[in-house]
């Protein structure tokens, strides 16, 4: 068995005999992800890469191993990449096992030795094996992937505590998409802030690049961040890929084998309705009602959607936590292209349909700020008919933020933002508009519009 084994895993290592990734598996293009991984390769901790199907993990597995090889001159040998979902081997122990006897030919000894296992996911156990191997202190690096959150957070807070680093990969930001296209040349200098001053300093910088940065955006808002789509020209054939290969694995393949559901086709209908209403209030109750279902299997169900990075789940802003967590939460997609696909969206028409792609996009944008810190947090909020799209806090800052994707906004377009304010003695708020930065003085209220153009390159830069 264990050359049947060996036979395998020789076949996806290949650098063995050549001493480097084949060029198209380590593309040259980074994720800004990459260098926060390179620095942590060598940490005493077992570095797990997060993300939905097909947004670049083994692509960033395969970038680190031709790292090590070339950059920090590691023995090939010493490098192992599995594809756990394809290697069909029951746990690691046989795994190892094969590696010392058909590899290194001898025991694991003093000398590093890396592990990549992807879709870790897939392996029964695999977080009290890893342990076990971790603690008798092997001089073994493990770098693990999964698509899916809870299985891997459910070893963090058992027997994986204190061993694990998680980093999340998601699709490609605005400016990650605008380099992957090789259309990059903004001022690195940029950085999110809500002061008007600080906005007027860099807006100049970048008006220059403003006809370009809308040409990009346009395509940003139908075409999303998966990078694989890009190897298609067609705009049908990118929605079919995301159909075939992320929607329906997803649906039918991934979460049932990690969750044991029974009825995947609640699952694709629960996921196609979310993906029409995407940063939407969801109610649980009028989903159970309308698919069927009870309402427990609904909750259920969208945890597991989140847990795969399909949708993301907004609380409402609240001093109550029960409020907070009794509420009706509003629901984003990752990835716009998955509204775009299932609605077989062909342009920028449709204004409701575009209004939400805007403000999915700020939100996902926003969000990942606050995955990288603790001290933000992001959520909505709603009181009778008045609704803040995104309320961003950052330590002792609060703004409330409102997508408005158009040029002419009304005082009534705003009374959201500025009854929050008013409620909870706020000065100021931001509206993301189509075009044009300004600031106004509503009712006592500061409010700053920024054009989503302006927005989007500085977001992710929040230091």
């Amino acid at each position: 068995m264990s050359e049947d084994v060996y036979q395998k895993i020789a076949f996806y290592n290949h650098w063995w005999s050549t001493g480097k990734v084949k060029k198209g598996l380590a593309r040259s293009f980074k994720r800004s992800l990459f260098d926060k991984l390179v620095e942590r390769l060598d940490y005493p901790r077992i570095l797990a890469i997060l993300g939905p199907r097909r947004v670049g993990k083994t692509t960033l597995m395969y970038q680190l191993i031709q790292h090590l090889l070339s950059k920090n001159n590691v023995d090939p040998e010493h490098v192992l990449y599995i594809s756990m979902d394809e290697i069909g081997v029951e746990d690691l122990d046989e795994l190892f096992d094969t590696y010392q006897r058909f590899v290194l030919m001898d025991e694991i000894g003093e000398e590093e030795i890396y592990f990549f296992l992807d879709e870790i996911q897939f392996i029964d156990d695999w977080q009290l094996m890893l342990k076990k191997y971790f603690d008798q202190k092997f001089d073994i690096n493990f770098v693990v992937s999964g698509s899916s959150s809870m299985d891997i957070t459910r070893g963090t807070s058992d027997s994986l505590v204190g061993r694990i680093d998680e980093h999340i990969l998601l699709p490609f930001s605005f400016n990650e998409y605008s380099h992957f296209n090789g259309k990059d040349t903004l001022p690195d200098d940029l950085t999110l802030s809500f002061n008007y001053d600080d906005l007027q300093s860099q807006y100049g910088s970048l008006l220059k690049h403003k006809k370009r940065l809308n040409i990009i955006l346009n395509q940003y808002l139908l075409e999303g961040g998966f990078p694989e789509v890009n190897q298609y020209e067609d705009l049908m054939l990118k929605y079919e890929y995301i159909w075939k290969d992320i929607f329906e694995k997803v649906v039918y393949k991934d979460i049932p084998s990690v969750y044991n559901i029974r009825d995947p086709k609640l699952l694709r209908g629960l996921l196609e309705i979310v993906a029409k209403e995407t940063c939407q209030n969801v109610s649980y109750t009028n989903l159970s009602n309308g698919l069927d279902a009870k309402r427990e299997t609904i909750s259920k169900y969208l945890s597991y959607l989140e847990s795969a990075y399909l949708i993301d789940l907004s609380t409402i802003y609240s001093k109550s936590k029960v409020k907070e967590q009794r509420a009706n939460k509003k629901v984003y997609l990752t990835d716009i292209i998955l509204k775009n696909a299932l609605l077989r969206t062909t342009d920028l028409s449709d204004r409701s349909e575009l209004g939400k792609s805007v403000e999915t996009i700020v939100y996902n944008h926003l969000k990942y700020i606050s995955r990288k810190n603790r001290d933000i947090n992001i959520s909505y909020w709603r009181e009778r008919n008045k609704e803040v799209d995104i309320v961003f806090e950052d330590g002792e800052e609060t703004i409330p933020i409102d997508v408005k994707y158009k040029n002419d906004i009304s005082k009534k377009d705003l009374k959201g933002v500025i009854h929050f304010c008013k409620k909870f003695g706020i000065e100021k708020g931001a509206v993301i508009n189509k075009d044009g930065l300004d600031k106004k003085n509503i009712d006592g209220i500061d409010l700053i519009f920024i054009p989503l153009w302006f927005f989007l390159p500085i977001a992710e830069r929040k230091t």
